[in-house]
This record gives C-alpha cells, structure tokens and sequence, in this order.
C-alpha cells in the first residue's frame, strides 16, 4: 500500500475502535487500533501479531457494523441513507450531514450539526457531533468534527431537551450504565462488503429465530392442558432421592420394585379423579418412574432401565427431564449418536432445561472425538486392538509403543500399531517379533522419537535372517529352519490364537481406551458420583490384575489410567468439554474453544453476532484498569488511615512520656 504524504490541515482523531476500509485497502482488525479523521493516516492490524501498516480514510463510510450494547437494537448494520429525503431522519429535527440507519431497527446513528436554537450544548462543544438516535430521541452522543466516529468510552449518555415540548427532556431517566454503549463501530468503505456483511447479519437472526422457535411447529400439533406439559406443574412434590449407590447394586431390583408399586399406586389414584385433579398423582407417578429408570442405569440393567423410561412417557409424551434421562442412558452405553438425539429433542421441548447445554456438548465431543480416532488410525493403518492381531506375520507380532521417547519407558498400549504399519518420527517403542522356541530375541528395532520409517514385519524378518546367519551350520539352524516351514501354520495358529483372544477382557479394554471411552472402561455412569467412583476403580482393579485370571499388565494400566482422568475434576471437565479437540484456523491461529463453538450451534440466540472479533476488548481494559485504580485508591486509604492511627498513637505515646518526665520533675522536687 502506497501510503500518500499527510495532508495539511488533517485531523488526527484519538478515539478507540475498529474499521473496514476495504477501498482504501485497509482494514482494521483489533479494538485498540486508532480511527482519523478525512485524509489522515489509520494504523493497520492483520491481528494474530502480524506486522502492522497504515492508510487513509478519505471518504465517509458506506456503513458501519455495531456491537458490544446491551441494547440489542444498538447492534448490527447500518447502511448510509440521504438525511434530505430518509423520513425517519427528518422526524429527529436534527439537521445531518450523514446519516446510516440500522437494518434490523428503528435506531439511527448520524453525524449532525449542532442546534441552531443553541437548546443543548454538542459533546465537546463542537459545531458537529455523532449521535446514536432511537427513531425519536437522542439517547448517546460522540464528539463531532471526525468522519469516522469512535466506540466504547468514547459515548456520552444524553437527556436532551425536547424538540416538540418546550421545557419538557426527551428521557426523563438516563441509564448511565457503560454496558449501553457501542464497544465496537466498523465503518465499511466497500459495497459488496457491506452487502455480504448483512447477509451474514441475516443468516444469524434466522439462526436465532430458528432456534428459539424450532419445537412451535410440534407443540402447535399437540393437544392443550396438562398432559401436554414438559415439567410436573408447581406444587407437585419431589420424590425423595434414591440414588443407587455402588455398594447397594444387590438390592437395586428392590428399590426399583418399591419405586413401580408406588407410581401404580399414584397413577390408580390420579386416574379415578376428575380432570386436572389427578394431574398432581400422576406426574408423582412418572418421576417415581423415572428415578427408577436412574436406578436401573446406574446398576447397568439398561434394558430395564430403557422399559421404565418409556413407562415415565406414558402419560406424558414432552417429559423433558424423562428425555434427558434416555440421553444419559445411551451415553452409558456408548451409543452417542442415540445420546445427542435425545439431548436435542429436550431442545426443541424446552431449551432452558437446566444443564441441557452441558449435555449436548457432551454428546457431540464423543462422536467428534470418536470420528476423529478414527481417522488418525485409518491414516496409521489401525483401527483398534484386533487389526493388529489380524496383521501379525509369522514373524512379527505388532509394534508395541512406550512412553518418555525411551524404548523401555512406560507402555502406551492404546497407541500400538500392526506390523505393516510404518512407524513415523515422534513414536518410542519396539518391535515385538515371535521368538520361535526362543531361538529369537523378543524384541526388535528398539527405538527412540528421533527414529522413523520402521516397519515391524521387515525388521522381525530381517532379525530372523540375522539370526539363521549366525547360527549357520548349527544344530539350532536346522531347528530354526524347521520353523521357518511351519511359517504358514505359525501364522495361522496365531491368528487362530488371536480370534479366540478378542472377547478376552484386556483386548475390549483396549478397544475402548483406543476410543477414550473411560467411562466405559469402568463401566461407570456419565453422572457418576465420588463413592461409585471408588468402587468401581477398585472392582475393575481387581479384575484387571496380572495375578487375577483374564488380568494383564495393560489392562491394568487401562483401568488406572481411566480412574486417574476421570477422579480429577478439572481434567475430566476439559474431556467432557471436548479441549482436545480445539483445533487451529489456517492461520495457525487457536480457535474457540470447543464448547463455544457447539454452543453456539444450539443456542446461538446467546451470542452476538461478531464477525470482527471480539468487542468487549476495550471494555475488559477499562473495567481492569478502573478495578486496579480502586485497589490503588483503597490502599492510599488504608496506608493514610495507618499513617494517622499510627501519627495518633506517637502522640498519646508523647503525650504519657510528657506526663512521666512531669511527675518525676515534681517528685525529684518534693525530695530535694
């Protein structure tokens, strides 16, 4: 960008805010960057660090783009109207020299001379000033004298005189509140920029309106009155908690048994009364049901628990909590894709449900995070624990990784590859090779992150030529030799051996740590609490041992590492908000977190529409800046009122040494 010499008589405006100026070639990315005046130069940002440089604003923008109010109609694009001919600009009584109008409201945001009457006094007593206008009155107000107003604190709040009744305010109350002002102004200098950016505008408002109205069409077809409801009406007790403990998984059938006997006997109540009068009896019916389907999840009867679940519907078809419960349950059984249906139902029945959110993202970072397993070992050419016995040779058995980039470290089984799998830079391991009646060593290749292109079956093979070299001429070459004919039988008793191992319970637990499925892994509720936790831990433990019949080493490893994720709770809540699977822009710039993005798919009514960033950015700075001035002001406070407390006590501590020296003045007196 060329950028022409600075003009005389240009000036340099000092305000915050941000700006497109596609014309020019300039745009403004970060809310800290400076906007001028006609003719002067602008600082440039590409954001993300990048290398800043400078432009001109030259002519008035063809729009601008607001964001950051509270007032939502302060928010949005605006486009440039004549204020000669534009109605709603003519009722304001201001006489503009620009004028942009909102495309989503009645407010007015232009830049207008001051009063000829001299019935208010401009900010900063210009001759011009940049007014926000709410199709009637003016309810803020920038300095003038600029083309390009500023954002943020730059704003005043105003109560003006009114135009039409003399001695009267146009606000009889002004919310003085810095949350009501515009924390980001765009100015938009391309057409085709500014038509793209209300299209995207619109999209997002039918985003919103979509979201918010998404069940209307299902709740319209619905009969009227109680039976309809999503939630038991107010009054309507809470029945007690029953909650399966871990401990008591014996006596679940028991609980769930009293649970039935009472909801039929509530449901045989509510029935015999007329109308909405048992209404009351049979939602107690249903949420006896339902904490009877909790139970029966919890104990991992998931038939049963699916059976009363359905039965908690029965009278009530939009039981949003009865919904929720069903998500929870194919949570628990790994069926995420029925899990996320079932959250998103809720959605559409009552998207305040509490904690809906917390779910939905949930569900949808399993099936992310599963989609994305699944591609990184379709790249490696493994897929799970029996690809790799399926891809075992007659001299190789799979790639065995370890941690700590040391070839004897702690080993990741989750992380093993097959034999034809080539092993790239990054990885730590060994091969293991079959040892052929212990004529061969067990390991191969050994090998540290800085070692790549390896393949386990050639260098198993290239072990077992090694060894017949130098075994040659021997008796343990003709032995070894007699197993190298058996080759093909080798392979297929192997293969035979692995298929009867794939039901074993190390080979499943490595199935689902290879998915991240440590839920499943001890066999754990999605809302477990902290003593089935333990239990289950020690219960899985102990099945997994290398002692125990069925245990191994890896399985063990499994279990723990499963309970150690899932026992801290800021490492669990990262797993279940999906931050492994925040990924970069092609910027290498870090995205949003994972949990905002899928947020914002389901409530995108609970954000804003921020295609330049975000806007509060200023804003943070001044409340950080405004809080740290407290601070500062409250401890010259407190170090002032030391000072005085302290100056006070030298005083009285003076005043007792005065009285002291006195009387012994007049006691030395009296003796002499």
């Amino acid at each position: 960008l060329r950028v022409p010499p600075l003009p005389p008589m240009a000036h340099r405006w000092q305000g915050k805010a941000v700006a497109v100026c596609i014309a020019c070639c300039v745009v403004m990315h970060t809310t800290t960057a400076q906007l001028v005046g006609p003719g002067a130069m602008a600082p440039r940002t590409g954001g993300a660090g990048r290398q800043r440089s400078f432009g001109y604003v030259r002519e008035p923008a063809l729009g601008f783009f607001v964001a950051g109010s509270d007032i939502d109609d302060v928010n949005g694009v605006y486009f440039r109207v004549d204020p000669t001919t534009e109605p709603s600009g003519k009722a304001t009584g201001h006489n503009f020299h620009l004028l942009y109008k909102s495309t989503k409201s009645n407010w007015l945001l232009g830049l207008a001379f001051a009063p000829e009457d001299g019935r208010y006094q401009t900010v900063g007593n210009m001759n011009t000033e940049w007014v926000f206008v709410d199709g009637q009155a003016d309810r803020l107000a920038h300095e003038g004298e600029t083309i390009l107003p500023g954002a943020g604190d730059r704003w005043k709040h105003v109560r003006r005189p009114s135009r039409f009744h003399p001695g009267e305010f146009e606000h009889h109350h002004v919310d003085e509140s810095m949350d009501n002002l515009p924390w980001q102004v765009v100015g938009i200098m391309d057409e085709e920029r500014l038509r793209q950016l209300y299209n995207y505008q619109q999209h997002q408002l039918r985003l919103v309106r979509d979201a918010l109205h998404a069940g209307e069409s299902q709740r319209a077809a619905l009969p009227a009155g109680g039976r309809a409801a999503h939630a038991p009406p107010s009054g309507v007790p809470n029945p007690p908690e029953a909650l399966l403990e871990a401990e008591e998984a014996k006596d679940y059938n028991a609980r769930i048994d009293a649970l039935e006997a009472d909801a039929i006997r509530l449901e045989n109540e509510g029935m015999r009364l007329p109308g909405a009068n048992g209404e009351p009896a049979m939602w107690t019916a249903a949420m006896r049901r339902l904490q009877a389907a909790e139970t029966a999840r919890r104990a991992r009867e998931f038939t049963l628990a699916r059976k009363f679940v359905e039965k908690s519907r029965l009278h009530f078809f939009r039981f949003d909590a009865s919904f929720v419960e069903e998500g929870k349950l194919a949570y628990d059984q790994g069926d995420y894709q029925a899990a996320l249906a079932a959250f998103a139902r809720v959605l559409d029945i009552n998207r305040n449900f509490d904690g809906l959110n917390v779910w939905l993202v949930r569900a949808r970072a399993a099936i992310d995070r599963q989609k994305r397993l699944e591609e990184e070992a379709e790249r490696r050419g493994a897929s799970d624990a029996v690809s790799l016995v399926e891809r075992e040779t007659a001299f190789c058995i799979a790639w065995r990784q370890t941690g700590g980039c040391m070839p004897h470290g702690p080993r990741e089984p989750q992380r093993d590859m097959p034999c034809d799998a080539r092993i790239p830079a990054g990885n730590s391991g060994f091969c293991e090779c079959r040892t052929h009646g212990g004529l061969m060593a067990p390991q191969a290749n050994p090998m540290t992150c800085q070692g790549m292109g390896v393949r386990c079956d050639e260098a198993c093979s290239a072990a077992f030529q090694g060894r017949m070299s130098h075994l040659q001429g021997t008796s343990e070459a003709d032995t070894l030799v007699a197993f190298a004919k058996q080759m093909e039988d080798s392979i297929s008793s192997a293969r035979a051996e692995s298929l009867a191992r794939q039901n074993s319970p190390s080979v499943d637990l490595v199935r689902k740590m290879l998915k991240q499925q440590y839920y499943l892994i001890l066999s754990l509720p999605c809302d477990f609490t902290a003593k089935e936790l333990k239990v289950a831990f020690r219960k899985e433990g102990l099945r997994m041992h290398p002692d125990k019949h069925g245990g191994s080493n890896d399985g063990f490893q499994i279990v723990s590492q499963a309970h150690d994720l899932l026992s801290d709770d800021e490492r669990r809540r990262a797993f279940d908000e999906g931050e492994d699977l925040r990924t970069d822009d092609d910027d290498n710039n870090e995205r949003e977190p994972y949990v905002v993005r899928v947020t914002k798919e389901y409530y995108p009514d609970r954000f804003g529409f921020h295609p330049f960033g975000d806007p509060f950015e200023r804003k943070r700075q001044i409340v950080e800046q405004e809080r740290k001035r407290r601070e500062l002001d409250e401890q010259r406070r407190n170090a002032a009122a030391a000072a005085i407390a302290a100056e006070e006590e030298a005083q009285k501590e003076r005043e007792r040494e005065r009285r002291l020296d006195a009387m012994t003045t007049e006691h030395d007196a009296t003796e002499f």
